[in-house]
Formats: structure tokens, C-alpha cells, sequence
């Protein structure tokens, strides 16, 4: 199983990024996948029941994943490679007006999404598994 084998899977992509390949490092070193979109999306929820439902791959987080993953209705593809991380804002309006709520939110998403382990390659399963 290999990066290229995943150009032969309809993929889910999200629509705020321009996706004219996937780089992906793996045991082999890296190398640059091409996906067939066949969906996009905005919204993590939607994705996560359109690869339930079958349509496709996506890079899903591992939080919303896991048990999915664990109860085996989704497979993790590839798990020798990794892609580069993604970078997350946060924007406010200003500083001074910060309510510590928010700030409590910001910090906590810097502490948990720091992990590399966070995103998931998954599929539905067994269905969508590479032959």
C-alpha cells in the first residue's frame, strides 16, 4: 500500500484549501499524491458522514475519528506515512476585549491540536479499503 494507491479512491476535500496535491512522507521517503475529488466541504461534520455513508476518503481529526477507528467502522489508510501539518487561526476582533472564555478556548486548542498524531487518513470500512 502506497501514497499512489489512493488516486484509485474518490476523495473528500475540504473546500477552503486548494488541493493541487497531497505531500506525504512515508517509509519509502515522500512523495506527492494526486486525489480525485469528489466531493468538497467546508464542514468536518459533513465529511465525517459522507465517508460513513461511502463516498469517499478524508483527512479527518483523530478526536472525532477514534472510536470509529477502534470499533473498526473506519479504516486509518497508510499508517507508515504522514502529511504536513495544517495550520489553524484564530481570529478575533481585538485584544482588548478578549473575554477569557476565548481565551480559554485559544489555549486550549494550541495545547491539544499541537499533536502531530491529530490528523487521520480514514475511510469507511471494509468497503473503501485499498485492495
Amino acid at each position: 500500500r502506497e501514497p499512489a494507491d489512493l488516486t484509485r479512491l474518490g476523495a473528500i476535500a475540504p473546500s477552503y484549501l486548494k488541493l493541487d496535491g497531497i505531500e506525504m512522507l512515508g517509509p519509502k521517503g515522500q512523495s506527492k499524491v494526486m486525489l480525485t475529488t469528489v466531493m468538497t466541504s467546508d464542514d468536518t461534520t459533513l465529511t465525517y458522514h459522507a465517508v460513513h455513508a461511502g463516498i469517499g476518503i478524508a483527512f479527518l481529526p483523530e478526536w472525532l475519528v477514534a472510536d470509529d477507528v477502534a470499533a473498526g467502522r473506519l479504516k486509518r489508510l497508510l499508517p507508515g506515512h504522514t502529511t504536513p501539518p495544517i495550520t489553524l487561526f484564530a481570529v478575533y476582533t481585538s485584544r482588548q476585549y478578549l473575554l477569557p472564555k476565548l481565551r480559554t478556548l485559544i489555549d486550549f486548542l494550541s495545547e491539544s491540536l499541537a499533536s502531530p498524531s491529530l490528523e487521520s487518513q480514514v475511510a469507511r470500512s471494509p468497503d473503501s479499503a485499498i485492495p
